[in-house]
């Protein structure tokens, strides 16, 4: 699913996430994620040469969320994923548009208490 690229493919991926298992994020999913999260721009002349910029995946967080305070199956790894975003907001910056709460309509609060 990886190779489609698209938005849908990577939400259909977060459903192989699980717990319970010694590496609950798979490594593909967590490349994934981080494409959708941070963006690689060229820089110069040189293909291996590159900056990080923010990337705005409203949708995804909002998905994320719902499954650190709904599912019991993907829990730990949701809010941890989670976490893993702010770091990156940190390191890059938050992009124009994207609220500081996932999903502010859930009502719930945010940061998710870890359970």
């Amino acid at each position: 699913m990886g190779w489609l690229g698209t938005p849908d493919a990577l939400a259909a991926n977060l459903n192989l996430i699980d717990d319970a298992r010694p590496s609950p994020v798979p490594q593909g999913i967590w490349d994934q994620l981080k494409s959708a999260f941070v963006e690689r721009r060229p820089y110069g002349q040189s293909p291996n040469t590159f900056t990080q910029h923010a990337r705005a995946s409203n949708e995804l967080r909002v998905r994320l969320f719902r499954m650190a305070i709904g599912d019991e199956k993907r829990r730990k790894s949701a809010f941890m994923l989670l976490g893993q975003i702010e770091e990156w907001r940190l390191e890059h910056g938050r992009p124009t548009g994207e609220p500081r709460h996932p999903d502010l309509a859930s009502g719930q609060s945010w940061p998710p208490e870890e359970s």
